[in-house]
């Protein structure tokens, strides 16, 4: 049971830190290549 929660934990945040960052980029591409 520990493993399995941990595995997911760990999952879940990598997603959501990837997606994030993945997000940000897109968002920074996008307005700053607009701007420019």
């Amino acid at each position: 049971m520990l493993d399995i929660w941990m595995v997911l934990t760990l999952t879940v945040a990598l997603a959501l830190i990837v997606g994030f960052v993945v997000w940000c980029g897109k968002t920074v591409e996008d307005t700053g290549g607009e701007r420019e």
